[in-house]
């Protein structure tokens, strides 16, 4: 604003001078009226200030006016509310709370593993698909017969200190975390699996116990009398089902219980979408299907 007056005292003086050399031709060789150009400055400075002063004032009334109305609520456009309060703090929209439930670490990664360390702490599923521990070779040789363990082909010493291994992953792990474990391990029929399953539950405790389920059995050799039809439709229509309708959870912290089923490549396979190397495990929501190999200790 002051340096607007300056200009306009300096447009007036300007003006002054060219009113007096408009008038006369000849040079000026004296002022008869030296007093007068400055009564001339003072004027316009007093006329201006007046009129800067009065609009001020009427822009403040006008604002005022308009922060009152904005003040009424549902009508017009919300006047200066939506100028002014709106961006206050206490208008401004409330943060996500931070404890709103959040999805499980394990389903937000682009992978399709999880370590069994964020699994624990919030398990998205209620069933671990294990593959059997180590037994090297593939398939079954000729001659297999189910109830025979010496027609098969079965766990070395490194696959039964595996399953040993994972015994003790287990219990170590899922109590420590609050997470439930059912006391029935289920099991292919196939003496690896089962063998595996025994090693696992002789470190649990007395209280875990071998249930067979042979839909849990192999197909990977049709020959020996079963399919992947067969054993698919088994387990959904069964076993799956039954853990599916009995979906327990931990009564203080919410945590799902997990049931252990050990099975074979194709099997674990064709349930998740998922393969893993022997001892693996993979973690199952029997109603998503959603599905993760879980990491950290187990092969």
């Amino acid at each position: 604003m002051t340096s607007e007056l300056h200009h306009v005292l300096s447009d007036a003086d300007d003006a002054y001078r060219y009113r007096g050399e408009e008038e006369t031709e000849a040079p000026r060789t004296h002022d008869p009226n030296p007093n007068s150009r400055y009564r001339w400055r003072v004027a316009v400075a007093v006329a201006l200030s007046a009129i800067i002063i009065a609009l001020a004032v009427g822009l403040g009334v006008a604002y005022g006016g308009r922060r009152r109305r904005g003040g009424g609520g549902g009508g017009g456009g919300g006047g200066a509310q939506g100028d002014s309060e709106a961006l206050s703090p206490k208008n401004a929209p409330a943060a996500p709370s931070s404890t709103s439930p959040t999805p499980s670490t394990c389903l937000s990664a682009s992978t399709r593993s999880c370590s069994l360390e964020e699994y624990l702490k919030e398990p998205f599923g209620n069933v671990l698909l294990m593959r059997h521990a180590l037994a090297p070779g593939g398939g079954d040789p000729s001659g297999f017969k189910l109830n025979d363990c010496s027609t098969q082909r079965n766990l070395n010493s490194a696959g039964l200190q595996q399953a040993t291994n994972a015994g003790k992953l287990i219990a170590s792990t899922f109590s420590k975390a609050g997470v439930p474990l059912r006391t029935s391990i289920y099991t292919s029929q196939w003496c690896r699996c089962r063998d595996t399953a025994t090693q696992i539950a002789n470190v649990m405790g007395n209280e875990y116990s071998v249930v067979e389920e042979w839909g849990l059995n192999s197909f990977y050799q049709p020959s020996l009398g079963y399919t992947r039809d067969m054993c698919v439709t088994r387990l959904n229509d069964s076993l799956l089902a039954e853990l599916d309708r009995d979906d327990s959870r931990n009564a203080t912290n919410g945590k799902r219980t997990q049931t252990l089923l050990v099975t074979h490549y194709v099997t674990l396979g064709a349930l998740s979408g998922i393969t893993t190397s022997s001892g693996g495990v993979v973690a199952l929501d029997t109603r998503t299907r959603q599905a993760r190999e879980l990491t950290g200790g187990f092969t």
